[in-house]
Order: structure tokens, then C-alpha cells, then sequence
């Protein structure tokens, strides 16, 4: 009586991880929805709503720097804003990957300043489990000035 009891928790126990992990793993679909508001945010230079975006222990590494922690992050987000008020990013196109939890998006990041310079750049944005931005990596390619192309090796 006893171990059918125990087998029958045991069980019950299972069925319910199984039922939670389903209900809980986000879709490749999740991952653009979750990208694409954190471009949004950001063309809104809005640091408030930026830090729920991310983990606590998230990551962010860059061609000038490199912060640790939601807080870091969203102070360095904030720093950018100041420096360059009108900066805005166009989304490109996002690659996604349900296995590696992983949003690639070609960007182009547009200073709109007198110089009206623009840089192409992929950052790679990687979710934890709860759908939550863990890392953002991000890759300077080529740099545009009023149209045309510089390569930047």
C-alpha cells in the first residue's frame, strides 16, 4: 500500500514538471516579440522600462565596453542616450533559435547628428528560461556616412 502510494506521487510529481516545463519554455516567437520591445524600448530612451527586459545577472559587451548586472547595463544604456540624444536603431532583420535561446539582429544604428553617421552592427541577444534578456553582445561592422559606404577592417 505504501510503495503504491509512493509511486502514485512520484508520478503526480512528474506529470506536473512535465506540465510546467511545457507551459513555461518561451517560442522562437517569444524571443522576436521579446527582441523587437527591447529595440522599441530603446528607441524610446526609455531606462525604466529597459531594466524589467533584462535578468538581474545580465551581460552586455560591446566594441567600447563591457557591464555586468541589469543595473550596469541600464546605466550604460543611459549614458548613450545623453551622449547622443537622437540616436535611434533600425531593425534589419532578427535570426532566431529556439535551441539557443538566441536573438541575432542585424541592426543599423543611426547617431542622427550633423555627421549623420550610421553603423551597421548584429547584436546577439540570448534569454534565460523566463524569456528575460541574460546577454547582449553586440559587433560593429561597416559605417555609413550620407550614404555611402566606409569599410571599417
Amino acid at each position: 500500500m505504501r510503495e503504491a502510494k509512493s509511486t502514485q506521487f512520484l508520478m503526480r510529481s512528474l506529470l506536473i514538471t512535465a506540465l510546467l516545463a511545457v507551459g513555461t519554455a518561451p517560442s522562437a516567437q517569444q524571443y522576436e516579440t521579446a527582441a523587437r520591445r527591447y529595440f522599441e524600448t530603446w528607441n524610446a530612451h526609455d531606462v525604466t522600462g529597459m531594466r524589467p527586459l533584462f535578468a538581474a545577472t545580465a551581460t552586455l559587451k560591446d566594441w567600447d565596453l563591457e557591464k555586468s548586472g541589469a543595473d550596469e547595463i541600464v546605466k550604460a544604456n543611459s549614458a548613450i542616450f545623453a551622449a547622443e540624444p537622437k540616436i535611434r536603431i533600425d531593425v534589419v532583420t532578427i535570426h532566431l533559435s529556439e535551441t539557443t535561446r538566441t536573438a541575432v539582429c542585424e541592426i543599423l544604428v543611426r547617431l542622427n547628428n550633423e555627421k549623420m553617421k550610421a553603423m551597421n552592427v548584429v547584436k546577439v541577444l540570448t534569454f534565460d528560461e523566463a524569456g528575460k534578456i541574460a546577454a547582449v553582445r553586440a559587433y560593429k561592422g561597416a559605417t555609413s556616412m550620407m550614404g555611402k559606404d566606409v569599410l571599417s577592417y
